[in-house]
């Protein structure tokens, strides 16, 4: 479940930089009734502005969460190997 949550995380943030990097963010103009210069196109715009406004709300709203939980998977699950690697030491040192 964990690196679901990484992968998750991972992802949404892969795709919110590349969408930032390919110029989407002027689109963001679209969403208050202006085209970006040099488009022509609304329905194209418009496109464009809901793809990044989906992406950047679900990063801004999943991102972070999802890492934070599968970092605190991990650390439960390391501090269980830790308590059974414990428990077995004291084990085998008894007999």
């Amino acid at each position: 479940m964990k690196k679901l949550f990484a992968l998750s995380s991972l992802a949404l943030t892969v795709t919110w930089l590349v969408l930032r990097a390919t110029g989407f963010v002027r689109y963001a103009s679209v969403l208050s009734g202006t085209l970006p210069e040099g488009e022509t196109s609304l329905a194209t715009g418009t496109d464009r502005a809901v793809v990044l406004l989906v992406v950047h709300v679900a990063f801004v709203l999943l991102a972070a969460p999802l890492a934070l939980s599968a970092a605190c998977l991990h650390a439960l699950e390391a501090r269980d190997r830790r308590a059974a690697q414990a428990k077995r030491a004291a084990r085998d040192s008894g007999t």
